[in-house]
Formats: structure tokens, sequence, C-alpha cells
């Protein structure tokens, strides 16, 4: 059975150990950028967000901590700072689908192209 004082230990130590998982912030950060592009999340309540998830994350590790200290934090942060390699990566492609069909757009307005067109059959 574990006492509040072991507990509170955990919460401490994972709180201050955060600032050290560059991974887990990496994939916060990710998740609060994707979240801005589709409108989700405005850059006036971004830190809010990105605060909650903060204090979700160190729930979840001091939770990850009591009942399943053989995971390790350490593998934690790897996976999470890979999956924010990975949105990053999704996030930058379709920011560069969006960014072509804008200059298009911008292109055809200003006369210096003309519009895409379908073929007709």
């Amino acid at each position: 059975m574990l006492d509040i004082a072991t507990i509170l230990n955990l919460v401490i130590n994972t709180a201050t150990g955060l600032a050290q998982l560059a991974g887990v912030a990496a994939f916060m950060s990710a998740v609060v950028d994707v979240l801005k592009s589709f409108g989700v999340v405005t850059d006036g309540n971004s830190g809010k967000v990105f605060a909650g998830m903060d204090l979700a994350a160190i729930i979840i590790l001091v939770a990850v901590q009591l009942f399943a200290p053989q995971i390790g934090v350490s593998v934690i942060n790897v996976d999470a700072g890979l999956f924010a390699t990975v949105i990053l990566l999704v996030l930058s492609y379709l920011g560069s689908i969006g960014f072509g069909k804008a200059t298009h757009s911008l292109l055809v307005s200003m006369n210096i192209v003309k519009p895409l067109t379908a073929k007709k059959a």
C-alpha cells in the first residue's frame, strides 16, 4: 500500500523531471500546433491548452510510475519525441500542400497564371 508521502514524492519528482523530458514537451507542442492548424485552439488560448496538457502529462507519468514502473519514463520520453517528429512532418507536408494552393490562387488573382480548369471529356 502506498502512503501519501510516497505519492507526493513521485508527483514532485515527476513535475521537476518533466522539464528534462524534451520528447514529451515536443509531443505536446506538436499536438497544440495541429489543433491550431485546424482551428480548435487559437493563439490566445494555446498557452492554457499547453498548461493543461502539461498537468495531464504529470498525472499520467505519476500513474505510470505507480502502476507500471517497469515501463520507465525515459522510454515514454523517447517514444513521445519520435511521435512528435512524425506529427510535425505530416503537418509540414499538409502545410506545403496548402501553401502551394494559396500561391497558385494568389498568382491567378494577379493574372500572372491562368486558373487550373478541368478538361471536359
